[in-house]
C-alpha cells in the first residue's frame, strides 16, 4: 500500500483492501515542490489496516486522504499504533486534508499528542465513521495546533482518553 506514492508522477491513487494488511513503514501521502496535490482514496472494504509502530501521514503541498469503508458491514478499521492513527501535518502551507466518511480509527496509543488524529497546519473533515479507544498525553481523539482546522459533521467518537487529563477528546493548542 505505501508503495503507491513512491511511484513518480502518480498524483491520484485508489486503494481498495482485499485483505487485512500490516504496514512495515509509515504510509505517506506527501507532495513536493514539483508534485503538489497527491490524493489517496482508501477504502477499507471491511478489512483492517494494522499500523503497528507506524502511522498514516498526510503531508504538505496540498495532499488529501479520503477514508471510507465501502463494505456492507462497515467493519473496516485502521488499527493504530505507537504514533497514533493519522497525522495531517502540513508544515506550512495549510492545505493538507483528511476526509473521513466511514471506517474506524481505533487503538492509537501515542506518547505525544493526538491518539486518533494529529493536525498541524491542516484540516480534518469528519462526515461519518468512528474514532474510538485511542490514547495520547493530549488529545486522545484529535490534537490540533498551529492553525489546524477540525470540521465534525457526523460520525461517532467514544472511549478515548488523554493520559495527562488534557483534552481527552479534542485538544486545541496555539
Amino acid at each position: 500500500l505505501r508503495q503507491i506514492f513512491n511511484i513518480e508522477k502518480v498524483n491520484v491513487a485508489y486503494a481498495y483492501l482485499e485483505n487485512d494488511i500490516t504496514l512495515d513503514d509509515d504510509l505517506r501521502i506527501l507532495g513536493d515542490s514539483d508534485q503538489r496535490g497527491k490524493t489517496l482514496y482508501l477504502c477499507l472494504n471491511g478489512h483492517t489496516l494494522n499500523l503497528g509502530q507506524y502511522f498514516i501521514w498526510v503531508g504538505y503541498m496540498d495532499c488529501t486522504l479520503y477514508l471510507c469503508d465501502c463494505s456492507a458491514q462497515k467493519t473496516g478499521t485502521v488499527s493504530g499504533g505507537s504514533k497514533g492513527c493519522v497525522s495531517v501535518d502540513d508544515a506550512g502551507n495549510y492545505n493538507a486534508t483528511f476526509n473521513m466518511y466511514s471506517g474506524t480509527l481505533r487503538g492509537g496509543n501515542r506518547t505525544g499528542c493526538g491518539g486518533g488524529v494529529e493536525i498541524v497546519n491542516g484540516t480534518m473533515n469528519m462526515y461519518g465513521g468512528t474514532i474510538a479507544n485511542n490514547t495520547a498525553q493530549k488529545g486522545g481523539v484529535i490534537y490540533s495546533e498551529c492553525g489546524g482546522t477540525i470540521n465534525l459533521a457526523g460520525g461517532t467518537i467514544s472511549g478515548n482518553k488523554a493520559t495527562n487529563g488534557d483534552g481527552g477528546v479534542i485538544n486545541m493548542a496555539g
